[in-house]
């Protein structure tokens, strides 16, 4: 297998050492946890390779940066600079991708997701590399990580307490106003930001690595080690989609509680509120919830900031059973993942996940202010979003879930089986809720166990046993169809794709869907 040498640079020291090329491959994948020192970066390798070949890299490093060989390529990581070099012979991996799983003796044919920070470079330069890491060392020495939750979380109370105060006289509760004042003023002890815009600097990529995380956890059927709590990307992360919908969350509520001790006791002074606030915020972010599987809002935090995914304890699978990809998730080999959504959030522009207000007001069909957006959307409130054409809206009859048909009459069999299962399942934990709305519970139960015994004879490969199911699946559906008419449209769409995916099925198993036994 190719060899090369990896040069590994922070600011107290440099190693070099050889190694095979899926190695190095998977070496500068893991700047994706975005590591200040060589010891966070050997921690990150975790992620894609096991503790023996860390070791065996790791184990043969010399001091110092090698000079450039003469016959081995030659990647250097300078993780001070956020700066690689490689030439044409060192690894050559796009900044988000996909690298070769492998052990210490090589590589074997898994691949695994990464995503490199947009802040890092690459230089094919040998001769001037040096003189490049020092301008890059310099430029981020004189501006220092900045601890941004000192300030969107330490000061929101005091500043939520002296808001109230300048605004306790308006005719309307100003909590919405003083919540998006908060948000989009921009603040100098933020660097000339507001604190909207530190919420979403990273969210992209913090989001995207978290997703890459929960890929790595289904593929290679363990958890990823998560960032350890003293590395730099942990201490100075930006903020992922939960941690901003939980500290909205916290905003509203100190806000709700500001206005009513601000009613009941008006003559409080401002310290007063303010440390009373302080209290309150700590109460909440380190309470267990219901809602979050019995954990804090904190607590979400902290896992988030590490860079994992949020997972469904199983003692929660009976909260689920009327979902019926919650209930493949659990009986899978792959972990049941789950995230909070922003949907009330979206109503107003300070809260949304746009970047901006444009962006915000195309997708929320909202009138045409006067003067700068940002000065208008104060106090905005829910507009209905954009109709489309019918004719434009696939799979009309569906609320919650759109199948891409064509994808799926087009997929090898061995795709579309599992397309079809999932799009099934979708489409019959929208149904269930419809029948839960139509007070007919009862009627959840034999399509719960025909679509459970479908992806058990799956499994199984068992051609008549899914055949039969699919055929007694029908009967069901077509049950609710004569008692509910207006769900008649989705039971024929499900028996159609059922009917569909037996064929498929017999098709990847060699089959005839007409043959007998």
């Amino acid at each position: 297998m190719e060899k090369l040498i990896v040069s590994l640079l922070d600011a107290e020291r440099s190693i070099h050492m050889e190694t095979h090329a899926g190695l190095a491959a998977v070496t500068l994948a893991a700047v994706s946890a975005e590591p200040e020192t060589i010891g966070e970066l050997e921690a990150a390798m975790g992620r894609y390779v096991g503790q023996p070949a860390i070791e065996s890299m790791f184990g043969n490093a010399r001091p110092g940066t090698a000079s450039r060989p003469v016959d081995d390529g030659h990647l250097i990581i300078d993780l001070t600079a956020c700066l690689v070099v490689a030439d044409r012979t060192g690894p050559q991996i796009p900044r988000i991708g996909s690298v070769a799983g492998c052990d210490a003796h090589g590589i074997y044919d898994i691949w695994l997701p990464y995503r490199i920070p947009t802040e890092w470079q690459w230089f094919p330069d040998w001769d001037l590399w040096q003189e490049t890491a020092q301008r890059l060392r310099h430029e981020r020495a004189v501006r220092p990580p900045l601890d941004t939750r000192l300030v969107l979380y330490g000061k929101v109370c005091d500043y939520i307490a002296r808001q109230w105060v300048l605004m306790a006289e308006m005719p309307d509760d100003p909590s919405d106003s003083i919540h998006d004042k908060w948000l989009l003023t921009s603040r100098d002890d933020l660097r000339g930001n507001s604190p909207r815009q530190v919420l979403l600097a990273k969210r992209a990529f913090i989001d995207g690595d978290i997703d890459d995380q929960a890929c790595l956890w289904t593929i290679l059927q363990q958890c990823p080690p998560g960032l350890p709590r003293q590395s730099h990307a942990f201490l100075y992360a930006g903020f992922d989609s939960t941690e901003i919908m939980l500290y909205h969350e916290l905003v509203i509520y100190l806000l709700r509680e500001c206005g009513n001790r601000t009613r009941e006791s008006p003559g409080d002074a401002v310290e007063d509120t303010v440390r009373h606030l302080e209290q309150l915020q700590q109460e909440w972010l380190h309470t267990p919830r219901e809602d979050l599987y019995d954990q804090s809002p904190a607590a979400l935090i902290a896992r988030q900031r590490a860079r994992l995914p949020l997972e469904v304890p199983s003692s929660a699978r009976d909260e689920h059973d009327d979902c019926p990809l919650c209930q493949m998730m659990f009986d899978s080999d792959s972990p049941c993942l789950w995230q909070p959504e922003n949907f009330q959030l979206e109503a107003r522009f300070s809260t949304s996940f746009y970047e901006t207000y444009e962006q915000w007001h195309l997708n929320r069909a909202c009138p045409e202010p006067d003067g700068d957006p940002e000065n208008e959307v104060i106090g905005l409130g829910l507009e209905p979003a954009v109709s489309q054409p019918e004719s434009l809206r696939p799979d009309t009859i569906w609320n919650c879930c759109y199948t891409n048909m064509d994808r799926i009459d087009t997929a090898p069999a061995n795709e579309a089986v599992p397309l079809l299962v999932f799009s099934i399942g979708g489409n019959l934990g929208e149904l269930f809720l419809d029948l839960k709305q139509a007070d007919n519970a009862p009627a959840l139960s034999p399509l719960q166990q025909a679509f459970s015994s479908l992806r058990e004879a799956i499994r199984g490969s068992d051609v008549w046993a899914v055949k039969s199911i699919v055929n007694q699946f029908g009967d069901h559906l077509q049950s609710v169809a004569d008692r509910h008419e207006p769900l008649a449209a989705k039971c024929a769409d499900m028996g159609s794709k059922l009917d569909l995916l037996a064929e498929r099925f017999c098709e990847l198993l060699g089959e005839t869907p007409t043959s007998q036994p």
